[in-house]
């Protein structure tokens, strides 16, 4: 399972770029691409300790993720995919606390968890691969992701 590539390729080109200029469009897309796959998929994720139902028609036609939280969900994970990629604590400071952040959201469920760390999964795997591609990541993005990373604690 395999999210856009050139999707991908563009926000790996972004975070070239300044660590918090990640462009939504692309972000709404890599989270709607990723959230679609993970709900065709879903009885590889676990719901609660027990593996999940799948998909219904209409959970498919109508997400329990919408494409904008799919898109937040995406630009955490490449967050996360540039952290790991720099060699820095990505679940610690990055996926763990946006699934507090999500838990404590009125509405919740294990199966919005799952669908939700499955985004993260899905993007943050693609966006490592990319950054990899490109090579080692030098002092100068470890610094900054650090420093965005230290910016969404506050």
């Amino acid at each position: 399972m395999r999210i856009g590539a050139s999707v991908i390729a563009a926000l790996v080109l972004t975070c070239a770029a300044p660590v918090a200029a990640q462009d939504p469009d692309l972000l709404r897309q890599a989270g709607v691409d990723a959230r679609d796959q993970v709900l065709a998929n879903m009885t590889l994720f676990q719901c609660g300790g027990e593996p999940c139902a799948a998909a219904t028609a209409e959970e498919m036609a109508s997400p329990p993720l919408s494409d904008d939280e799919a898109g937040r969900v995406a630009g955490i994970a490449l967050m996360s995919a540039l952290a790991e990629h720099c060699g820095l604590d990505w679940s610690g400071q990055s996926f763990m606390p946006m699934m507090r952040e999500w838990r404590m959201q009125p509405g919740g469920s294990n199966r919005k968890y799952a669908l939700i760390g499955g985004v993260h999964g899905f993007v943050q795997a693609e966006a490592l691969d990319a950054f990899r591609a490109n090579g080692e990541c030098d002092e100068q993005t470890r610094a900054a992701v650090q420093a965005t990373l230290d910016d969404s604690r506050d």
